[in-house]
């Protein structure tokens, strides 16, 4: 009996020098394709995206809408000294113009 890929398998692609990129793509591949009108539940946070600092990271919970840049603008403004961000039950993207724009300024930093 064949054996289905795990997680495991494709591991490589991210701890693997070089594949950075692939990786970012992953990501935003995952946070957009889970977009819809109807954010997925079981889990997931369905209200808009929220940052909480803690200590130098920002956890982002929620759905990405049309103010998370914004929010995430401000957060990273008043707090200068964050270097990590970590998804915490994201429930998706309403909006994917707003998801790479909020990826392209992550990653400026």
């Amino acid at each position: 009996m064949k054996r289905l890929p795990s997680l495991f398998d494709f591991s490589f692609l991210f701890f693997s020098p070089g594949h950075g990129r692939l990786a970012v793509f992953f990501f935003f591949a995952l946070l957009v394709g889970c977009g819809s009108k109807n954010p997925v539940s079981s889990g997931f946070d369905k209200g808009p995206a929220r940052f909480v600092v803690e200590g130098d990271r920002v956890v982002m919970t929620g759905v990405i809408d049309d103010g998370t840049l914004e929010v995430f603008k401000e957060t990273l403004s008043r707090h200068p000294g964050i270097d990590t961000l970590v998804l915490r039950n994201v429930g998706g993207s309403l909006n994917s113009s707003v998801t790479f724009a909020t990826g392209r300024l992550l990653r400026s930093r």
